[in-house]
Formats: structure tokens, C-alpha cells, sequence
């Protein structure tokens, strides 16, 4: 296992079945792990996470922020910067986020959810393959142009209000739906 806390500096850290807790950080870190968790508090900087098979947890944390799982959960909650996240089989759950620019979540097979702290300035998007996805803006005002998108024969899309478009199309031999609103 590895543990830091209170560093200003670059740090890499690899471990091959490990667990990582970085704390009180400001810098750039990257970190790796084939199985092990994960744990991130009160970091800010260039923030660069990714793991095989196991959790990633994260708090309070601003800047960059870039964390991908093969196997497993992110949890994240209470963070600001942009972000760009990816599971393969698992799920992300992103609580009170705030955007600083473009931003990405995705899963392959999982639920995804994020709930924002304030309605974004920058664009977001949110894509899962096989999974439920839930926005929640949480009262503050929908701005900007939304586009939801699910397969017809295995998605379903349920919006709280109604649509400017609707739309049907075919990509790689698979009917979609699309939905768009401002």
C-alpha cells in the first residue's frame, strides 16, 4: 500500500495489487494500479488516475481531472475542474460537481450518475452503453442544447419535460432514438 499526504510537488505512483491514499496534495499526480483502490482528499492540479480492477474513491478535489477503472466503481463527490471519466464494468457516481470546461463521463457497462453543484457554463457529455444515466441539476436552471440518444430495441429515455426534435436513425446496422432540446 501506498499513502501521501501533504505534498506540493509530481508525483507517479504505480503498485501492482496495492491500495493508494493521496491527501492534502497540490501538484500533478498520476497513479496506477492493477488491483488495488484507490483514495483521493483534498487534492488540486493535474489529476491523473487509473485502475484495473478496483474502486476509486475521491473528495474535494480541483483541476484536471482524469480517472478510468477497468473493473470498478468511481465515486467522486464535492469537485470542480474538468473531467474526463471512464469505467468499463462498473459504475461512476459524481455528487455536487462543478465544471471549469468541457467535461466527459462514460461507462461501458454500468449506471451513471451525476448531480451538479450549479448549471454548467461548458459542455457535458454523458454516455453509457449498457446501464441507467441520471443528470440532476438539482433546481439550478437547464441551459444549453441537450441531445439524449438510446438504442431503440434495448434504451428507453424519460425526460421531465418535452422535446424540440425526435428523431430516428441507423448507425453500424442498429436503429437509434434521439431527442434534442433547449
Amino acid at each position: 500500500d501506498v499513502s501521501v499526504d501533504g505534498l506540493q510537488s509530481e508525483v507517479e505512483i504505480s503498485t501492482a495489487s496495492g491500495d493508494v491514499t493521496v491527501r492534502n496534495f497540490d501538484g500533478e499526480v498520476e497513479i496506477k494500479t492493477a488491483s488495488g483502490d484507490i483514495t483521493l482528499e483534498a487534492l488540486e492540479g493535474d489529476i491523473e488516475v487509473s485502475v484495473a480492477s478496483g474502486e476509486i474513491d475521491v473528495s474535494q478535489i480541483t483541476g484536471k481531472i482524469e480517472l478510468s477503472a477497468a473493473s470498478g466503481d468511481i465515486d467522486i463527490r464535492d469537485s470542480q475542474g474538468e473531467f474526463d471519466l471512464s469505467c468499463a464494468s462498473g459504475e461512476i457516481d459524481a455528487q455536487q460537481i462543478e465544471l471549469t470546461s468541457h467535461s466527459e463521463f462514460s461507462v461501458a457497462s454500468g449506471d451513471l450518475e451525476v448531480v451538479l453543484a450549479k448549471s454548467p457554463e461548458f459542455d457535458l457529455s454523458l454516455s453509457t452503453a449498457s446501464g441507467e444515466l441520471t443528470l440532476d441539476y438539482q433546481g439550478n436552471p437547464l441551459v444549453g442544447k441537450f441531445e439524449v440518444v438510446a438504442r431503440k430495441d434495448r434504451g428507453q429515455i424519460n425526460l421531465p419535460f418535452k422535446t424540440d426534435k425526435e428523431e430516428t436513425f441507423t448507425r453500424n446496422g442498429k436503429e437509434y432514438v434521439r431527442k434534442m432540446f433547449r
